[in-house]
């Protein structure tokens, strides 16, 4: 029986988090929320993911530095940047990476994000 597509969201809004899981639920993906990146880091281990939807900034690791740490130790796992905070820098940062396949601001735009899902 093949499992469903598992995303990991990890932002310490919760609000935004939880509705974004909702959503995803509603489109037919399985979701988990971590409020920050130890957490992420934890529910990894313990669940296989095929995405990360991360904001670039966490209370305690950096979503740029969660999201490589991640690629290191699950290789394939991909990842979506979201933040409330763009700047060119940070964004040619995430984009030169593989496992980074998008990079969205705040607030966030459902239908593309849900296209990049795909």
């Amino acid at each position: 029986m093949d499992r469903s597509f598992q995303i990991l969201i990890v932002d310490d809004d919760v609000d935004l988090a939880l509705n974004l899981k909702d959503i995803l639920q509603e489109e037919g993906y399985s979701s988990a929320v971590a409020k920050d990146g130890k957490t992420a880091l934890t529910l990894c281990h313990e669940k296989e993911f095929d995405l990360v939807v991360a904001d670039i900034k966490l209370p305690d690791i950096p979503g740029l530095e969660l999201t490589a740490k991640l690629a290191e130790l699950f290789p394939g796992l991909e990842c979506i940047i979201i933040t409330g905070h763009t700047s060119l820098e940070s964004a040619i940062k995430a984009v030169k990476r593989r496992d980074i396949i998008a990079y969205e601001s705040k607030p966030l735009d459902m239908n593309h994000l849900l296209y990049v899902t795909q």
